[in-house]
């Protein structure tokens, strides 16, 4: 009956060197590396997780920053209309005043 490869045996490439220096070693040494790079594969998928979830909140908060810059242009923009908006008949009903005052009624 044919027995599997090791899973080391599909290391990056970087990694054969050792693993082939590996293969000499004892069977418990083996087993050690073993567990060792199912670490590293583990770690590593890990990883990619966390990198996929920071993606996903940098894409969040970019599209918030974008929000907020709107959210701030229509404030300011609101800002000035509603002043100009009331400025004006202000500005008339103070005129209107001053010239009450000043007639004889």
């Amino acid at each position: 009956m044919a027995q599997d490869p090791p899973r080391w045996e599909h290391a990056p490439q970087s990694d054969h060197r050792a693993i082939y220096e590996a293969r000499a070693l004892s069977p418990q040494i083996q087993a050690v590396v073993e567990r060792g790079l199912n670490t590293y594969e583990n770690m590593l998928s890990e990883l990619m997780v966390v990198n996929q979830h920071l993606g996903r909140s940098i894409d969040k908060a970019n599209l918030l920053a974008e929000e907020a810059v709107i959210s701030s242009s229509a404030k300011t923009t609101f800002l000035a209309n509603m002043s100009h908006e009331l400025r004006t008949p202000m500005n008339s009903i103070i005129g209107f005043v001053e010239l009450l005052m000043d007639s004889p009624l």
